[in-house]
């Protein structure tokens, strides 16, 4: 349960409707059968998107890109059902027994997956931090090289080298309050404030 708060977007009701769901009726056999046992109500098409973005259906019939593309026609179709029903409009499908309707089931397509980077954005929007990997895996043996510590030994003042957030805020006096925050990949954030009269851009 917890891991799934920490998704953007996603408040209690939507985990208590899944976890009651899932202990009720058993483990979810694919992306189709989550949407049809939950969609609706607190589980909305925002959270949807941003489970796919964190990647919590990645175990399961697909990947992000299908996802992305097919998840809002999917709970479209879906609420449509549901309305016929709601109004007693039977169809084909409602009729059917449940080996039946698996074989209707709609069979996502085969499409490559989002590049590295872009899975990383998700990650990060969505999460606030990186669980698949890192920026700067691709250069990691280079900038290993050039370092003599990484985050984890930053109490050591050792020369380091990660990825810099710069946030800056007006302040009354005219001058910038500034954070950064240095991350190399260890799972080690170290984030620092300070003050300047003036701030355009920052010098490396």
């Amino acid at each position: 349960i917890y891991s799934l708060m920490a998704v953007k977007g996603v408040g209690a009701p939507v985990i208590e409707r899944i976890v009651e769901e899932r202990e009720k009726n058993g483990r979810f056999e694919d992306f189709e059968d989550f949407l049809r046992r939950t969609a609706g109500g607190d589980v909305n098409k925002r959270a949807v998107e941003n489970f796919i973005k964190a990647g919590a259906f990645d175990n399961l019939d697909g990947n992000r890109r299908v996802y992305m593309q097919f998840y809002e026609k999917m709970m479209d179709d879906i609420s449509a059902e549901r309305k016929k029903l709601d109004t007693n409009q039977m169809t084909i499908f409602d009729m059917m027994g449940n080996e039946e309707k698996k074989q209707m089931k709609q069979i996502l397509p085969k499409l490559d997956e989002y590049s590295k980077d872009m899975i990383l954005q998700m990650e990060k929007e969505v999460l606030g931090v990186y669980i698949s990997g890192h920026p700067l895996d691709d250069v990691k043996d280079v900038w290993k090289k050039n370092i003599t510590a990484e985050t984890i030994d930053f109490a050591y003042r050792e020369d380091i080298e990660g990825s810099v957030r710069f946030v800056r805020n007006g302040k009354p006096d005219g001058g910038v309050e500034c954070y950064w925050k240095l991350n190399d990949g260890s799972m080690v954030f170290w984030q620092a404030k300070y003050f300047l009269k003036s701030f355009d851009r920052p010098q490396f």
